[in-house]
């Protein structure tokens, strides 16, 4: 008996230091594939990563900022200025016809001499501008390398979330898996800060600290289009002081850019948001990249080789489509919340993963590696402080889906990276069905007590010395 124990440790913590190996041979594999994603031989730097309108666009702002064009953002002719400086000729292919600036000058939006530029707003420059500091190559696998520092954060604070029942390096590995992750890996896209911004403020939440806990979500702001679709949550659960911080973190944030961007650039912003919009209707990249439902029909409904002005003709019923769909979702959102408000302020579970997949889906414009955010209602159907390596765990659900569907999840988005030519690129959205169909199975659960009634039952059979029903 006296060596059961010490075996059982022993166990314990060779699991533990396999699962640090599979994570870092995993995670080893994963940096080694992003950072070479981009390359391209012919070009003499070798990559082109750091001119992606993804990175590079980001960048612009950032340096614009620092080089004391804050007011004149969204001003083309400053831009291509600056963007000459910082993409030299001889770092591109000997015989590239379009150079690097043209290249990028051509995906923003507008045209020379006017108003255009990135579609993220004038405080994008102020969180751009540390890694403006440098130049554009090296400031896009800095943003690389941070984007593996913040999954390491973000999982993390999932471990504290489940109380410590999940291990650090499987909370990891699982993210670095989670569709998105892999998107914002390769390109230095800001979705993993995204996350962690979310799992910052759910953490603070669950402490009882609302009014920190929506003044963290408020830092979205930065992104418009996410903090107005999570401001839904606070909304919907009747957490006013959440809900208020959340407001006054952003707005203060957005006057914070006043004095330095003043509010012609914010004017110019709008104006470059709109023609974005126009755009999200009928350019094919945008539509087979994005995951908001508003577009779900073009990705089938269109013809992309007509001309724009025909696309634009044609494609009023998938608008219409695409809205009936976003509103349908918001509409089911609010009416269970609103119906179950006692339940709605739950923090793991159902209900608290249909409440935040509900926001999530009612984003209007978002493309593929934005998907990472609905990895905070997912892992909340599995953090609850329990034994989760037991085979019950993972094949009883009456109170988290089955384990197959978040496999699935998981597993079908990255099969193109793996086998490329199983599947057009980015063409089958296999992540934004299967989180639809995750969100359909919470408000069923919800709406039947699954995820209520459990707790409940085990409790009341501890009370009366039996063991828990499975």
């Amino acid at each position: 008996m006296d060596n059961a124990p010490r075996t059982t440790f022993l166990s314990e913590r060779v699991r533990y230091a396999l699962a640090w190996l599979l994570l870092l041979g995993g995670l080893a594999f994963g940096l080694h594939r992003s950072w070479h994603f981009l390359d391209k031989p012919e070009r003499r730097d070798g990559n082109e990563g750091h001119v992606s309108i993804d990175f590079g666009g980001q960048w612009l702002m950032g340096r614009m900022l620092l080089e004391g064009h804050a007011r004149r953002l969204y001003d083309r002719g400053v831009q291509r200025q600056l963007l000459r400086r910082a993409f030299p000729r001889e770092d591109e292919a000997p015989d590239q016809e379009i150079s690097d600036v043209d290249d990028l000058l051509s995906a923003l939006m507008g045209h020379d001499e006017g108003v255009g530029g990135p579609l993220y707003p004038p405080l994008n420059a102020f969180v751009m501008a540390p890694l403006a500091l440098l130049p554009p190559r090296p400031a896009y696998r800095v943003g690389q390398l941070v984007n593996v520092l913040l999954i390491f954060l973000c999982a993390l604070w999932m471990v504290r979330l489940s109380e410590g029942t999940v291990w650090w390096p499987l909370a990891t590995l699982l993210l670095t898996g989670f569709p998105g992750f892999g998107g914002s890996l390769n390109l230095a896209q800001n979705s993993t800060l995204s996350l962690t911004i979310l799992l910052g403020g759910w953490m603070l939440l669950m402490r009882g600290r609302e009014a920190w806990a929506g003044a963290v979500w408020g830092l979205l702001a930065f992104k418009p289009v996410w903090v107005v679709a999570f401001f839904l949550v606070p909304l919907l659960t009747g957490r006013w002081r959440m809900a208020t911080a959340m407001l006054a973190t952003g707005a203060g944030l957005a006057l914070a850019t006043v004095p330095v961007a003043g509010v012609g650039a914010w004017l110019d912003w709008l104006q470059v948001g709109r023609e974005g919009d126009r755009y999200y209707e009928v350019v094919e990249n945008w539509i087979n990249q994005g995951r908001d439902l508003s577009g779900a029909a073009r990705r089938w409904m269109l013809d992309f080789s007509q001309p724009y002005e025909e696309l634009r003709r044609t494609g009023l019923v998938p608008t219409v489509i695409g809205w009936g769909l976003l509103l349908a979702v918001l509409e089911v959102t609010v009416r269970l919340t609103l119906l179950r408000r006692s339940q709605a302020r739950a923090m793991r579970g159902p209900a608290a993963a249909f409440v935040l997949l509900g926001a999530w889906l009612s984003c209007y414009h978002f493309l593929y590696y934005d998907v990472l955010l609905a990895a905070l209602p997912v892992a909340l159907l599995y953090l609850t402080p329990c034994r989760w390596r037991e085979r019950s765990f993972w094949l009883d659900g009456r109170d988290r889906p089955p384990a197959l569907l978040v496999v699935l999840i998981v597993v079908m988005p990255n099969v193109r990276y793996v086998l490329p030519g199983i599947q057009p690129r980015m063409q089958v959205p296999w992540e934004q069905y299967l989180l639809i169909v995750l969100w359909l199975w919470c408000a069923r659960c919800w709406t039947h007590q699954r995820g209520t009634q459990r707790p409940s039952l085990a409790r009341r059979a501890e009370v009366n010395g039996q063991p828990p029903r499975r």
